[in-house]
């Protein structure tokens, strides 16, 4: 008896720190002791929130990085995608300051995302096709440095994690 009361004890308590939001009844004296267990796990979920629609930030501005034609957008579109790019890694880095997490993945992007915009931004003195070409190639790079940083987010933060509404 006291052994099956220990186990939905314990049972009770894994599921109580599992669900954030700490929602049903139970008796006072688990609820008690689960309680550090929920205030932490709900803690937990609202930087891993935040750090997914950071993510998901990132996500979306890769996608319009790739859908942005070089050589028919305009400069200042080019420039516009990378910026939105940039924003959106500032994000992911501060919100992840302090843990190292990616900080290497996320500085390759912003390296690249420097060339992407220079090159943009160049001189009109060069050939059109070579400043495509240079466009073209630093765009390859961001594509690439931010696949490697989305990869070792991995399953973390799933492509179905909804963007933070723009106001």
């Amino acid at each position: 008896m006291k052994r099956a009361l220990t186990a939905m004890v314990a049972a009770a308590t894994l599921v109580l720190a599992a669900c954030s939001s700490g929602g049903g009844s139970s008796s006072s004296a688990s609820a008690s002791a689960s309680a550090p267990s929920a205030a932490s796990a709900s803690a937990s979920a609202t930087p891993s929130l935040t750090v997914c629609q950071d993510v998901s930030s990132v996500r979306h501005a890769l996608s319009s990085i790739v859908a942005t034609s070089i050589g028919q957008a305009p400069n200042s579109e080019v420039q516009a995608v990378t910026r939105a790019m940039q924003t959106a890694l500032t994000d992911l880095s501060n919100t992840v300051s302090g843990q190292h997490e990616w900080s290497s993945q996320i500085a390759a992007v912003e390296t690249q995302l420097d060339r992407l915009a220079s090159a943009a931004s160049s001189d009109a003195s060069a050939s059109s096709s070579s400043k495509e070409s240079t466009v073209a190639a630093a765009k390859a790079s961001v594509v690439a440095a931010t696949g490697r940083l989305l990869s070792a987010i991995g399953n973390r933060c799933p492509a179905s994690t909804p963007a933070p509404s723009s106001s």
